[in-house]
């Protein structure tokens, strides 16, 4: 399958941007959105009639307005602009339901969860494409905005389950890193090498993603590999065979393989601006299954930490899954402060904190973010550790390995310890993540 490759809207308007900017102001959800100053009411106006400005982000906004409090100017605002003749792209915001997308989405805003059947048919509606784009954007804006409840989830997930494809591999176990798709824009991104590292120790690694996704547009391991050469994400067949491969024993898989619905829906996404459930649960899919399943993830807002871990007592209970708070919300552990994570598996519920010393490492100085760092940049700072290099890139690399391979019980630290130095000076990890470029 040919890789479509986005990237950031290249020639957006100035009045675009401007939308843009008041939407990232008032749609973060209920506790960090700002109210919305007169004057920028006043701007509103102006860009809610802009032919300059998409449709599907005038609809995002307008759904945060009507979704969260509302300061005075606001509700005075909107009593004005639904008085003004509208387009029907807009007015159906502000008048009774005429058909039933409609009365999902007025239920959403008026802060109501969904039964199990209209969250299903929610979710067929985002997936269909004769349904229009702003419907979609008002369905996961009022969702997330209201805060999606267990069930919402539940149904979410098992939705684009069946819309995806998936296999299994003839390994001893595996361990996946799930890590948003939206990557890393203000630190080095360096859990892409940790997958050949713990290949060349014996433990099969599954990374997934897609080349670039909003809202952070962040470094992906995908742009990190294309650094090597020509890169094509290769199929299920092969990332299976390569993960059967002792010699390779780690893989990538496009999302646009696994689960091409969900990456149909990359434009909308952009254009909304802000993060949708989607987000959350598109790298929990488990493309690649196994009996014995070691799966790291992570979330980045506290409020998410308790759903999710309800959320993989139920739906994952075969799975023995770390969940962390790392750097930008990542699976990455910080060498500069401690990082909460959750154990889970099947009735095991351990939450904790981890930071260098308990590995007797550091301490280290406070980590500036740098928003300069390229695809580049990571793909050199990480090469250079795979092949001995010491360095902080290297040293987060075997911090979090001791970690996650110690929690799991694959390994005492001690044994890891030495595996781990072996593997990086004698080049096997190097090796490794050549043969899984290949």
């Amino acid at each position: 399958m040919s890789q479509v490759k986005l990237t950031l809207p290249p020639s957006w308007s100035s009045d675009q941007d401007a939308l843009v900017a008041l939407l990232k102001q008032k749609g973060t959800g209920k506790k960090m959105s700002v109210p919305l100053a007169a004057d920028a009411l006043t701007q509103l106006t102006h860009l809610l009639q802009s032919q300059d400005c998409l449709l599907v982000t005038k609809v995002t906004l307008l759904t945060a307005l009507l979704a969260l409090e509302k300061s005075p100017d606001e509700a005075a605002f909107l009593d004005h602009f639904q008085a003004q003749p509208l387009p029907a792209t807009l007015s159906w915001l502000f008048r009774p339901p005429s058909q039933a997308i409609e009365h999902c989405i007025q239920t959403l805003i008026q802060g109501n969860d969904l039964a199990h059947d209209d969250m299903s048919q929610a979710m067929s509606w985002i997936t269909q494409t004769d349904v229009p784009e702003y419907y979609k954007a008002a369905i996961l804006e009022a969702l997330r905005l209201k805060g999606e409840s267990l069930s919402e989830n539940q149904v979410c997930l098992s939705h684009f389950r069946t819309l995806s494809r998936f296999s299994s591999v003839n390994t001893s176990h595996l361990i996946e890193i799930a890590n948003a798709y939206d990557g890393l824009n203000r630190h080095h991104c360096f859990w892409p090498f940790l997958a050949p590292i713990l290949a060349s120790m014996g433990h099969p690694v599954l990374l997934h993603g897609t080349h670039q996704c909003g809202p952070k547009f962040g470094v992906t391991p995908e742009q990190v590999f294309e650094q090597a050469g020509p890169f094509r994400p290769p199929s299920i067949s092969d990332v299976c065979q390569r993960l059967e491969d002792p010699g390779i024993g780690w893989a990538y898989l496009s999302q646009q393989e696994f689960s091409p619905d969900l990456h149909a829906l990359k434009s909308l996404r952009i254009q909304m601006v802000k993060r949708p459930l989607l987000s959350t649960l598109e790298k929990l899919l488990l493309p690649i299954r196994h009996d014995h399943h070691y799966l790291l993830t992570s979330y980045t807002h506290p409020a998410y930490q308790g759903l999710l871990s309800q959320l993989f007592q139920q739906e994952f209970p075969h799975c023995n899954i770390l969940l962390v708070r790392g750097q930008e919300g990542s699976v990455q552990l910080r060498l500069d402060r401690r990082v909460h994570y959750t154990h889970l598996q099947g009735a095991h519920h351990r939450d904790d904190f981890v930071d260098t010393s308990q590995f007797e490492m550091g301490p280290y100085d406070k980590i500036l973010p740098d928003f300069s760092l390229s695809a580049r940049d990571h793909f050199e700072a990480g090469v250079s550790a795979l092949t001995g290099t010491p360095s902080p890139f290297q040293d987060a690399l075997i911090y979090q390995c001791r970690f996650l391979l110690t929690q799991w019980g694959l390994g005492d630290d001690e044994t890891v310890t030495a595996q781990l130095h072996e593997v990086l000076n004698n080049g096997k990890a190097h090796a490794h993540f050549l043969a899984g470029l290949s």
